[in-house]
């Protein structure tokens, strides 16, 4: 690591992700800290862990659906920082990575100008892919992983899973849109290192001249991604909805109380994290991971990392199950069912649905999901 991290006093480090790249661990890690932030030197904004609400005023992807948010929430996070004085602040949103060169020169100019300073952070494609597709999931988009791995893979460039990737995960892209603003050698690609769960701590503490320990994991409010089991789960549980005849909406509310309810289960998942790369796929990822870690070693812009650890792609293991071997403790069977009933108790039924050609299928209630959507979830993927 070089020794010369250490931003210049008064310096604004704009933290842009991209997604899945530790950023909701340091933004926690920050937020935790404040206090302890301040008394070093360092400035992390009030309020929530990530102030989203900002950049979805800037008109960054990512907002829900139907919402508009005032530019009020971007100004105020523009006036704390400059009102933080001449000390080294950070401001973190993964979001950023998908800023248009338009909304990258308002993020730079705004929140910092000649002193803004871009930290972004890169991950092996091998362990980047099975987590993005299970974060997708977990946020009620279902498609299977292989098919998602050909379009994110593949060479289609109008196609909006490939686009949507890519469009944060393409480091050079993504160097050459902000270095168009700042400075390259104010822009920091971190490489991330799988092994070192320290690592992104140690860089942001240094570059933001915090003592060790400062900057440190929060289990408690990580953001822990589902594992293949899980993920498997709610993709049964979508298509029992469907299969049902029950509308999307009803579906996707109860899929929502049902990733909490596994989330805050206290009963651990069994078997692997992710799903395996099919051979085909572990090739082109191999193919592309070549050209990524030459590329990382020649960009114009500060390199934190071994390039070349971008290479490395995991070989499968021989006892990797199949899916029709999954299992899931009967535990977290229990908070399945707990999390779709809580969500049949929230769902509105007189929200405004959607026109339909025939009259739509009754909704179960809490005793018929409890028999019926039980006995078919488990019987598909719990072996205990």
């Amino acid at each position: 690591m070089p020794d010369d991290l250490l931003l210049p006093a008064g310096a604004r480090l704009i933290h842009i992700g991209p997604h899945k790249t530790g950023t909701t661990a340091i933004q926690i890690a920050m937020s935790s800290a404040r206090d302890e932030m301040a008394t070093h030197g360092a400035y992390y904004p009030r309020g929530p862990f990530r102030r989203r609400k900002a950049g979805w005023a800037l008109g960054l992807p990512g907002k829900p659906s139907g919402r508009q948010f005032p530019i009020r929430h971007w100004e105020q996070l523009v006036s704390e920082v400059r009102e933080a004085g001449p000390v080294r602040v950070c401001v973190s949103d993964e979001n950023f990575a998908r800023a248009k060169p338009p909304v990258i020169t308002r993020i730079v100019e705004d929140l910092g100008g000649p002193e803004a300073q871009v930290v972004a952070v890169a991950r092996r494609l091998d362990r980047l892919l099975p987590s993005v597709w299970q974060e997708r999931v977990k946020w009620g988009r279902m498609e299977d992983f292989e098919p998602w791995l050909r379009r994110v893979l593949g060479d289609d460039l109008d196609d909006r899973q490939h686009r949507d990737l890519w469009q944060g995960h393409d480091f050079v892209g993504l160097a050459e849109r902000w270095t168009q603003v700042v400075d390259p050698q104010r822009f920091t690609l971190v490489i991330g290192d799988e092994s070192d769960r320290d690592q992104l701590f140690r860089v942001f503490s240094e570059m933001l001249g915090l003592p060790s320990g400062v900057l440190r994991p929060d289990t408690d409010r990580s953001n822990h991604g589902l594992t293949w089991s899980e993920s498997e789960v709610l993709r049964a549980l979508r298509d029992r909805y469907l299969a049902n005849g029950w509308s999307t909406e009803y579906a996707a509310a109860n899929i929502h109380h049902v990733v909490r309810a596994l989330r805050a289960s206290e009963v651990r998942p069994t078997g692997p994290r992710t799903p395996p790369i099919p051979a085909w796929a572990r090739e082109r990822i191999r193919e592309l991971s070549d050209q990524r870690a030459e590329a990382a070693a020649a960009l114009a812009v500060r390199v934190v990392g071994d390039a070349d650890s971008l290479r490395q792609v995991d070989e499968p293991t021989e006892d990797q199950p199949a899916l029709e071997d999954l299992s899931l403790p009967v535990g977290l069977v229990a908070a399945v069912v707990e999390g779709a009933l809580r969500g049949e108790h929230s769902f509105d039924p007189h929200a405004p649905a959607a026109e339909a050609t025939a009259p739509e299928p009754r909704e179960p209630s809490g005793r018929e999901w409890l028999r019926i959507g039980a006995r078919k979830v488990r019987r598909r993927l719990s072996r205990s």
